[in-house]
């Protein structure tokens, strides 16, 4: 009995470990102090990164922000086709856009200025000196009622955004059974695995 529940504990103790180390990264939005239905807005999107750590040098990608306007806005500017999406602002049209630390606006056309807008954060940071970068996610749901303002310190534990059409997953749901290929052309299914080992499951894209 104490062999089995030997990993939980040890992976009980990384989690904690890995929470305590969480990069000093913060999220702000805002709505102007004048903004109300029937017009477009700039809403403000801050992302703020501790003295000592660098969220966009030595090769690692800008943050990415997404923005999950909801019924109660529609983001304004270019609406881009495939081909055009890996050179411009919006990679997900118009749903996901590479920021700088630091200030950024974007256009809203608010529809109801008592719903909200959901904006998460995607970033990997570095501590100045070393060579390996944390994964870090934020996000707010900001009110789009004027001079509202929402701000976030701490690891997101969901990340709803985009068209109805797409579904994400967040902490805590449970994974669907997936068969993939291995390089070699074996498989490897998912339900098989649970339970003999940890599993960790990645995807990665190349907007940098």
């Amino acid at each position: 009995m104490i062999r089995r529940w030997m990993p939980v504990l040890l992976a009980g103790a990384v989690c904690a470990g890995a929470l305590a180390q969480e990069p000093p990264v913060t999220l702000r939005a805002s709505m102007p102090e004048n903004a109300g239905a029937g017009g477009v807005w700039q809403m403000t999107v801050t992302v703020e990164v501790g003295t000592g750590w660098d969220a966009s040098g030595g090769g690692m990608p800008k943050p990415l922000i997404q923005l999950d306007p909801g019924k109660g806005a529609t983001l304004e500017g270019k609406v881009l086709d495939d081909r055009a999406q890996a050179r411009n602002d919006y990679l997900f049209a118009p749903y996901e856009r590479l920021v700088n630390v630091g200030e950024s606006e974007i256009p809203l056309w608010v529809v109801d200025p008592d719903a909200t807008i959901g904006v998460n954060l995607i970033a990997y940071v570095r501590k100045d000196g070393q060579e390996g970068a944390h994964f870090v996610r934020r996000r707010v749901d900001l009110s789009l009622s004027a001079g509202s303002v929402a701000s976030s310190s701490t690891l997101a534990m969901h990340s709803n955004w985009g068209p109805p059409s797409y579904t994400t997953m967040n902490i805590g749901d449970r994974a669907a059974d997936f068969t993939l290929p291995h390089a070699d052309g074996s498989t490897l299914t998912l339900s098989d695995e649970i339970g003999d080992q940890d599993i960790i499951l990645t995807t990665y894209r190349a907007f940098w």
